[in-house]
């Protein structure tokens, strides 16, 4: 990093932060939660090289602290770190059907005992036990797949044929309404559900499908902070939704 980086030339902080996160922090990730059980001093030696990682990507003093650091960059701190990939592997065990390591995360008389262990470091029982208690969390089985493979099923049709024309852009637009009109009357055989999603100022965003012939018409209200994109994404999803329950 520091071969690549200077105070008036070479790779910006989102670069730098690419490499840690690629080259640095991918090695000290790997076995994480099998070296967590080390002692303190031993893993403190990991939060020093995190610590010289942002501060050159940061272009920092060398007494900058490592949180300031971490608060800058977005980067968690190695303990957490480690104890986020115990909790994901714990609740991945749980959920997993007949996973060699399930014993592990349940609960054994020994694990009352610190005499069964060469130190006083928590196992994970001990560690996450905190956690699914505390967090009320409920552990549900992953959605089975499907027995047909996505990419056996029959392909959508997109007629994208108006954007090919003529863009977003056009300036015409009693034009670009005429070939709209145009190209729904070449679909008169079908049905036609129209799908449209709006976001507010402060950040409210709604979903809503309607079908003329039928004269139905549904609205939702979606989560805030949605990007309008996703809140399009959700109207189309309500109209395919709507569809597979009257498909019969």
């Amino acid at each position: 990093m520091r071969a690549v980086a200077g105070n008036s030339w070479g790779a910006n902080k989102k670069i730098l932060l690419t490499i840690y996160g690629s080259l640095i922090r991918s090695v000290i990730d790997c076995g994480a939660i099998a070296y967590n059980s080390a002692s303190d001093n031993l893993k403190h030696r990991l939060d020093v090289i995190q610590h010289k990682a942002l501060r050159i990507a940061c272009g920092a003093f060398c007494s900058t602290a490592a949180s300031a650091l971490q608060v800058e960059t977005g980067e968690l701190p190695l303990s957490l770190r480690r104890s986020q990939q115990e909790l994901k592997y714990v609740v991945k065990v749980k959920v997993t059907k007949g996973h060699p390591e399930k014993s592990v995360t349940e609960f054994h008389w020994t694990t009352l005992s610190k005499t069964f262990r060469s130190n006083n470091v928590p196992i994970y029982i001990q560690k996450t036990v905190e956690y699914f208690s505390d967090a009320s969390v409920e552990l549900v089985n992953p959605p089975a797949l499907p027995d047909e493979p996505p990419w056996h099923l029959k392909a959508c049709s997109v007629d994208t044929s108006l954007i090919n024309i003529y863009g977003r852009k056009q300036d015409n637009l009693e034009l670009l309404k005429t070939l709209a009109l145009e190209k729904n009357h070449s679909y008169n055989n079908s049905v036609h559900i129209y799908t449209d999603a709006s976001k507010t100022t402060n950040n409210k965003s709604s979903a809503a499908f309607c079908i003329p012939e039928l004269n139905i018409e549904l609205s939702v209200r979606l989560s805030d902070n949605l990007t309008i994109f996703a809140a399009e994404l959700s109207a189309i999803k309500l109209a395919l939704l709507w569809v597979i329950s009257n498909s019969d």
